[in-house]
């Protein structure tokens, strides 16, 4: 039967088949083209971001949703040379096509990318033991260090982990050799990790270490100073110690190197501590140390120390130490080209001047009041300064420099560049850091309230952050511990006596004191002149109602327990003027109001006065106050009398009153004046004026700085305050200064000081302007922002810069007030609250 079938039937079935088949094969052949196809497709869309236009070739797929091996060629637009692009391409392809792959070939020149599949074997599942803090810290370095290999993990003593030590490859160091680049990986890991870390970097050797940053202790005495009897030999190598950084090393100054030291930072930094560091230092090498003091009051507690020669407190001897020390330089200068003497016969002294803003101020202030007719109009001791600068290094003549801010005013040409050995003590501001660095991110985040802290320069002449040592000040009050430090700090036997200044003697043609009688004043030995030594005058002050009498009610005249107006001059019988009269007596007294002038001795003064503005055709009452050696109120009260008699016109404000007497109707106008039968001998001779002191005062009759002997008036509420200046001058103790009530009626003809300013707003205060919205791209370091508006938590910015994981946002490092750190990340179109320092 089946025999003599026809074959027909089952032909046609299996024919049916196999069309069934392969339209079935078709079918699933145009779906998995059509999947690669797609996937092709997701995968150039998603790469457009990162590689700009591409060509991707696929080899070798792995099912529909897979392949072993992509070729991208992209456009040459693209940031190919960041370190992050090709972990970005393959961040995109993993993301994808959900396996893992590894970058075999990339090729920035040919713009070109390879990746294949990872096929190795997937580890057995073990226990992972690794710490959270170990697991985050490899994931970072992995992101930020493309290829890193983690060979070594540190851990502390609580088992938590404190270091990396890892190595990338050479195409890698090449974008990672950049220090900016450095930063912002160290920053980066910084931000993101608990802890502040740090990190060193080995670009030889194309490894690195990343580090927990060791911790500084909160005070550091200085102890084990090295003592030496003889200065000239202990000088070869000599290093003075300055501060103890991160790493336990010492930093030092080497003044045979780096002749000079210059020290900055703000008020209660621990400036003055630690200038005073280096005298201690300085004197136990027995060299000679000069100071001079800016503010007046820092260092008293040195008078007595060993081998500190001289505290200047007053201008006149601050300008007269510059001046010696610089004639010393070249006095060994001459000696070296004459061959007197060698440069190793030198016996180092250590010049130390501490505020040196203050002192040029004072100076410049000074010189105008001292200065005789024909000298030049800038005080010539400013440039001695930038001479000792250059070249004390070959006269073994160094300087220590304290100062607040190292402007280019007060640092004019060279002078900051020929002192290398720096350190900045505190938060310094961006300008600051500029001018002292050059570098707007360094010194900028130091903790605040950490007396001490600061940055100085180590050995390698890198900037890094330190502690500096710690000494009590000898005029303190201090603990038996402070006490035990001194001791071991004093040297046992002195090389170098103490100097006094020799006030200068006026001559016999009865010529004023200038300011060269000044600067060449004799100096004598402290032991030869007793009454002018100011340790043997302290030592004999009565100290026994030292509170009483200087609390502000005695000062001003208010208390009445307090001793009596004749009882206090008694005390002060110093601040008597160059005629030998108390001040008390250049002043109104009671029914004098009218004129403001109470005896003979004034009326004389007010006929000299005439004559003066007359004759010069000049009516200016600072030259008024030079020229008769007064004090500005009293030139000020001559003025006004001078106009109610028609000799000067009305004040004009800040410009020369106008004189209304010629210099022919002279003797007329003085004999109408009241005591011109007394002028006599009393008469001053016709002056002059030179072209300088017509600059000076022609258009301006400001409030000057006021003049030896002289009273100062400053205006308040109903009274006035008159400030005994003759301390600036004359040979009395900056101690003895004091303030007077004078009356609303002796006021009324003083020239009045500008009315005090509006109080600054709370945020001006603090040297930051107000907050306002800035875009992540205008921060710059050194700005405040707010990194938690929840918590009210301001911070300093540390470092800003593109975020190596996401090009589109800014990464920015951040350091507070406890130490903290820490970064965080803003879109390029979002805003932060911010407060930029007003210096900017």
């Amino acid at each position: 039967m089946f025999a003599s079938s026809s074959p027909w039937p089952w032909r046609t079935a299996a024919g049916a088949c196999a069309v069934i088949v392969a339209s079935w094969l078709w079918w699933l052949i145009s779906v998995r083209d059509e999947r690669r196809s797609r996937l092709v497709d997701l995968l150039r869309e998603r790469l457009l971001a990162v590689t700009g236009p591409s060509e991707l070739r696929v080899r070798r797929w792995v099912g529909t949703d897979s392949f072993g091996k992509v070729r991208v060629r992209y456009s040459r637009g693209a940031h190919s040379t960041h370190p992050n692009f090709a972990a970005s391409v393959l961040e995109v392809i993993e993301g994808v096509i959900g396996r893992d792959y590894e970058v075999t070939k990339h090729s920035p020149k040919r713009c070109e990318i390879v990746l294949e599949l990872d096929v190795s074997p997937p580890p057995l599942p073990e226990a992972d033991e690794r710490s959270e803090n170990q697991k985050r810290g490899e994931v970072l370095l992995a992101q930020l260090i493309p290829g890193t290999t983690i060979a070594k993990v540190d851990f502390d003593a609580d088992g938590e982990v404190n270091a990396f030590e890892g190595s990338f490859s050479s195409e890698v160091g090449v974008k990672i050799a950049a220090s900016g680049y450095q930063r912002k990986i160290e920053n980066s890991f910084n931000g993101m990790m608990p802890g502040r870390w740090r990190a060193h970097w080995d670009m030889v050797n194309d490894a690195y270490r990343v580090e927990i940053r060791p911790s500084l202790p909160d005070m550091m005495p200085l102890q084990d100073v090295r003592f030496c009897n003889d200065p000239v030999a202990s000088y070869k190598g000599v290093e003075i110690r300055v501060a103890l950084d991160e790493d336990g090393e010492v930093t030092v100054w080497r003044p045979e190197v780096d002749p000079h030291h210059m020290l900055i930072g703000a008020t209660g930094t621990g400036k003055t501590n630690t200038i005073r560091t280096q005298i201690f230092q300085a004197a136990a090498l027995s060299w000679a140390v000069w100071i001079i003091d800016g503010k007046g009051t820092e260092f008293l507690g040195l008078r007595t120390w060993p081998n500190v020669q001289i505290v200047a407190n007053r201008i006149a001897d601050q300008v007269a130490v510059l001046y010696r020390a610089h004639q010393l330089m070249e006095t060994r200068y001459e000696q070296i080209e004459t061959g007197e003497a060698a440069r190793v016969d030198f016996e180092p002294i250590l010049v130390v001047i501490d505020e040196w803003a203050d002192v040029r101020a004072a100076l410049i202030s000074w010189y105008a009041r001292t200065k005789p007719k024909g000298a030049p109009t800038k005080p010539p001791v400013l440039d001695l300064l930038g001479s000792l600068l250059r070249k004390g290094r070959t006269a073994r003549v160094h300087v220590v420099l304290g100062l607040q801010r190292p402007d280019a005013e007060y640092f004019g040409g060279d002078m900051r560049d020929n002192v290398r050995q720096r350190t900045s003590m505190g938060r310094l501001s961006v300008e600051g850091a500029r001018m002292m660095w050059e570098s707007p991110a360094i010194g900028v985040s130091l903790p605040r309230g950490k007396r001490g802290r600061a940055t100085s320069v180590n050995r390698a002449g890198k900037p890094v952050e330190v502690l500096t040592y710690f000494t009590p000040d000898p005029y303190e009050e201090l603990a038996a511990e402070e006490e035990a430090i001194l001791v071991a700090l004093r040297p046992s036997q002195v090389t170098h006596e103490r100097y006094v200044i020799v006030p200068p003697d006026v001559d016999d043609d009865g010529a004023d004191i200038d300011y060269y009688d000044y600067l060449e004043a004799r100096w004598a030995l402290a032991a030869d002149h007793p009454e002018l030594d100011p340790v043997a005058l302290s030592e004999s002050a009565d100290r026994s109602r030292g509170r009483e009498v200087s609390s502000a009610s005695a000062v001003l005249g208010l208390d009445a327990a307090a001793p009596t107006r004749s009882t206090w001059r008694e005390t002060l019988s110093s601040t008597l003027d160059d005629d030998g009269e108390d001040e008390q007596s250049q002043l109104p007294q009671d029914g004098d109001v009218s004129t403001g002038l109470g005896d003979d001795d004034d009326h004389d003064l007010l006929v000299q006065a005439a004559e003066l503005v007359i004759t010069a055709q000049f009516g200016s009452t600072s030259m008024l106050q030079r020229k008769l050696r007064i004090g500005f109120a009293k030139a000020a009260r001559l003025m006004e009398e001078l106009e109610q008699h028609e000799i000067v016109g009305p004040s004009t404000g800040s410009k020369a009153r106008q004189v209304l007497v010629d210099v022919d109707s002279c003797e007329q106008a003085l004999g109408r004046l009241p005591g011109s039968d007394v002028v006599g001998e009393a008469a001053v001779a016709q002056p002059t004026i030179d072209d300088d002191e017509r600059n000076d005062n022609e258009g301006s009759d400001p409030q000057p700085a006021p003049a030896a002997g002289g009273m100062q008036v400053i205006e308040g509420n109903g009274a006035g305050l008159e400030r005994d200046v003759s301390w600036l001058e004359d040979d009395t103790s900056r101690s003895q200064r004091h303030l007077r009530v004078v009356g609303a009626s002796e006021t009324s003809t003083a020239v009045s000081t500008p009315e005090p300013a509006e109080p600054e707003t709370a945020e001006e205060v603090d040297g930051y302007a107000d907050t306002d919205s800035f875009t992540p791209l205008e921060i710059q370091p050194g700005w405040l922002v707010l990194e938690d508006p929840e918590l009210e938590h301001w911070v300093t910015v540390e470092d800003v810069g593109e975020d190596l994981l996401d090009p589109n946002a800014v990464a920015i490092s951040w350091r507070d007030d406890d130490d903290d750190s820490g970064i965080f990340v803003v879109d390029h179109d979002d805003t932060v609250l911010a407060r930029p320092p007003m210096d900017e």
